[in-house]
């Protein structure tokens, strides 16, 4: 841990910007987006209390919101649009 940013630097220049607090960070949020439980992802990164890991690796990716908006058109659609027959149409949200 000590010597990975100046591995990164060597490995890929000084322009690079990796530490090892941002491999910390991409680990979590990768593990968030793909729908581990918020409590193992705790665990794993040694927080007592859930709320430290949202607050501070819980971050909202494209992905994410892909699947969020996902879920809301199908909870529509699923519950409202069928029964007065909507065509179902494509949410985009940037």
């Amino acid at each position: 841990m000590r010597y990975f940013g100046k591995w990164c630097k060597e490995a890929f220049g000084d322009a690079c910007g990796l530490s090892f607090h941002s491999l910390r960070h991409t680990h979590a949020t990768v593990l968030l987006e793909n729908t581990a439980d918020v409590k193992y992802v705790s665990t794993r990164l040694g927080h007592a209390p859930i709320k430290i890991t949202l607050d501070i690796y819980a971050h909202v990716t494209q992905k994410m919101k892909n699947s969020n908006i996902q879920i809301i058109e199908n909870s529509f659609y699923n519950s409202l649009a069928r029964k007065i027959k909507l065509p179902r149409a494509k949410i985009t949200i940037r």
